[in-house]
């Protein structure tokens, strides 16, 4: 009987304090109060530091099954019991308080809402927030309010956050806050920097923003992607470029290599490849391209990045080693070499040792390389299909591959370049001691061609007919035009003149060319009406020095030759000149250059010196009509044989012989 005594006293001391917790809020009062005090002494429960969300959602359900309210009673009780954990919780949670519990800017029902989830969940202090917080501060919601309403509070709690990040912001303003994978879902709308964050937190679809990599993913492919995101938002600071084409792309593409276990971006295989370009294919409406890019960029931004060249990479990009002019023509640069397409690893590897002794060792040119790196490349996924290795190199495999060469029906010069790109490789092979020594040469398989002569030269009429549809052209697609008209210089020279090219010594005018295919530059006669025009134009766009004279639109690079190209027939076709009319080639402008030299009487020599050809074999492929002379030559010699034998007769016979 004491015991029992001792019991009840116990209990009505619990439940004393309890009265104490609740006396704390005064915002619920009376009949409420009653109705949630009988709830916790029914739950057992003498504390609300002992209130759980499960508790919570207990209490909800006990709301929503009395009978003992009405449903206006219902909506208005459902909430209660949240007063009471806040006032309850609020002297150990002074910065919540401050900052959120007591803002009056914003809605009552929201910070109380925010105040007291936060400290439930033992939150001090805004900074503390972060994706796995507001996530469950989204399940929250959605267990206990309306579900329309739950976004309006989500982005209530996403303002607070972003106001603390403003604030750090103006204690270290000169400091550039990037991303930092701490282990967690990263949220890229809580971004460190206070104008990115600003900036992604309109974005529709907040799950987009979300990063997840779970324990299993490589450290690789986690710093890799933080590496990409700060590179993105530091130098793409168009908002609805950034938008997209870089972080919708990455942000699927990312949940690519998790979902398949792409431990790293850079040595990606052709199956990655492929799959992740068929997982998005007919899945993003008209933005697949996007898309597709963005594995090229990611890898190219990373090889470029890496504090050493990484050779173990699938893709090279040979703007990181900023080769000379002499070796990487600027108008028609190299921009990557790929080695994912050869699936046999050893043959790959070997294949990348020898194009980085192409690159690093040799001096040739670098789209001399690319030509090898072709040859080659086709041929190991040869070898891929058949089943060779390289290691193994034999007449037979040669032989092989001639045959299947043949059944290609390759012309002669095409047939040829492929054997001689194969054999250089093996050559390498031996020499690094990878392979045995070839016992034949590349002349055994060669095959004997002749160089068909194409008629290039555009006629007078044709030029002037050009001329006039490029009267309302831009000045600078008139003047590319006027110097390959006037000189004969290859596109890709054209569009490399610098500003400084254009000579003059009294009343004789030069140019300046970079003659990429020869290795050198070379002085060459111009007129003196293009001169004018020329440095007229230069000075007015104000270039100077080296300075490319026609640029792509960043206004540094050179002129894109295939660009140049493009806009003239887009010009000529709209001037309702047909492709059947005039097909526009470049090329055929030197084609002219070099017959109307022949024609006047120049000799060859100087015609191949003028054009920068190493034969005079070359310079014939480039004077036109050839064949036409010949046929008129005979026609003119058997014409006068005629007509003089005609004349003998009538001589003879006046002089009576």
């Amino acid at each position: 009987m004491a015991i029992s005594a001792l019991l009840s006293f116990s209990q009505w001391d619990r439940q004393e304090e309890l009265n104490k917790q609740l006396d704390a809020c005064p915002t619920v009062t009376g009949k409420q109060r009653r109705f949630i005090e009988k709830f916790l002494l029914q739950e057992g429960i003498f504390d609300l530091s002992e209130v759980s969300e499960q508790v919570m959602q207990r209490y909800r359900m006990y709301v929503c099954n009395t009978d003992l309210l009405s449903n206006g009673q219902r909506q208005t009780y459902l909430n209660s019991l949240e007063p009471f954990i806040m006032y309850h919780l609020m002297d150990g949670y002074p910065e919540i308080c401050e900052k959120i519990v007591n803002n009056q800017d914003l809605n009552r029902a929201i910070r109380n809402k925010i105040g007291t989830f936060l400290m439930s969940n033992g939150i001090h202090a805004v900074d503390e927030i972060d994706y796995e917080v507001r996530e469950h501060f989204e399940q929250y919601l959605t267990a206990t309010i309306a579900e329309r309403k739950v976004s309006e509070y989500v982005k209530s709690l996403d303002k607070l956050k972003i106001e603390t990040i403003r604030h750090d912001k103006e204690v270290k303003p000169f400091v550039q806050q990037e991303l930092r994978y701490v282990g967690k879902k990263l949220f890229l709308s809580y971004h460190p920097d206070y104008d990115i964050a600003m900036s992604l937190y309109y974005w529709q679809d907040k799950s987009q923003l979300v990063y997840d990599l779970p324990a299993a993913a490589s450290e690789k492919i986690r710093q890799q992607m933080i590496d990409i995101l700060n590179w993105v938002f530091r130098e793409q600071t168009n908002l609805k470029v950034r938008h997209d084409l870089y972080l919708m792309p990455l942000h699927r593409f990312f949940q690519y290599c998790v979902d398949t276990g792409i431990e790293d971006i850079e040595i990606m295989e052709a199956r990655d490849i492929i799959g992740y370009r068929e997982s998005v294919t007919g899945q993003v409406g008209t933005k697949e391209t996007e898309y597709y890019q963005i594995v090229n960029m990611i890898q190219r931004f990373l090889f470029c990045n890496n504090e050493k060249p990484r050779w173990k990479a699938n893709s090279w990009y040979l703007e990181r080693f900023g080769f000379k002019y002499d070796r990487m023509n600027p108008a028609r640069p190299v921009s990557r070499l790929s080695f994912w397409q050869i699936c046999d690893l050893d043959n790959r590897n070997l294949f990348k040792g020898y194009i980085q002794y192409e690159l690093g060792l040799t001096n040739m040119a670098i789209e001399n390389i690319r030509s090898q790196y072709y040859g080659v490349r086709d041929f190991l996924i040869f070898c891929d299909d058949m089943g060779f290795k390289v290691g193994n190199m034999s007449k037979s495999i040669m032989d092989t591959y001639a045959d299947y060469l043949d059944l290609r029906d390759n012309l002669p010069h095409t047939f040829n370049k492929n054997i001689i790109s194969v054999f250089r490789f093996w050559n390498y092979l031996s020499v690094v001691k990878k392979a045995e020594k070839a016992h034949i040469t590349s002349a055994y398989y060669l095959k004997k061609g002749r160089n068909k002569h194409h008629d290039l030269s555009v006629p007078k009429q044709t030029v002037t007919k050009v001329i006039t549809a490029l009267a309302d052209a831009p000045e600078h697609l008139r003047l590319m035009y006027l110097n390959l008209w006037a000189t004969g210089c290859r596109i890709n020279e054209i569009c490399t003149i610098k500003a400084n090219a254009y000579k003059r010594e009294g009343e004789r005018t030069f140019m300046l060319v970079n003659q990429y295919k020869m290795k050198r530059e070379k002085l060459i006669p111009i007129p003196m009406e293009l001169y004018v025009a020329m440095t007229e134009y230069i000075g007015r766009v104000e270039k100077k020095g080296e300075e490319f004279v026609f640029t792509k639109r960043d206004g540094i690079r050179a002129y894109d030759p295939g660009n140049f190209s493009k806009q003239i027939k887009k010009i000529l076709d709209k001037a309702g000149i047909s492709k059947e009319e005039y097909n526009f080639r470049a090329h055929g402008y030197r084609h002219g250059v070099g017959t109307r030299f022949y024609d006047s009487g120049v000799a060859i020599q100087a015609i191949r010196d003028y054009l920068g050809h190493r034969t005079e074999e070359m310079t014939k492929q480039y004077i036109d009509y050839n064949g036409k002379r010949v046929r008129d030559a005979s026609y003119e010699y058997f014409e006068n044989i005629g007509r003089k034998d005609v004349t003998d007769r009538h001589d003879n016979k006046d002089s009576g012989s």
